[in-house]
């Protein structure tokens, strides 16, 4: 889905969305839906991203690299109801 849209994952990034994936698949074995699971964890990672990158913008404007770019930060646990898809679509 990432890479679609020109996404770059870091490695520490892509590392920790497999730490999520898993430890969701194993809290939820049963009734684990992964495709959704994963697109509202992304989706949630790029309004992440952006409240970082709004936060940093002191700094000056981002180039195209770092606005591609997701990061280890930028990735968390889903709540109750981003689990459960409620959650804004970008794409």
């Amino acid at each position: 889905m990432l890479k679609e849209r020109d996404y770059v994952v870091t490695h520490q990034a892509e590392w920790k969305l497999k730490q999520l994936i898993e430890r969701e698949k194993r809290l939820t074995e049963d009734a684990f839906s992964n495709a959704r699971y994963v697109r509202n964890l992304l989706e949630k990672a790029l309004r992440t991203q952006a409240v970082r990158l709004l936060q940093n913008g002191t700094v000056g404007v981002p180039s195209k690299q770092e606005l591609m770019t997701l990061r280890p930060d930028d990735f968390s646990p889903l709540s109750g109801n981003e689990r459960n898809g409620a959650t804004t679509h970008f794409f």
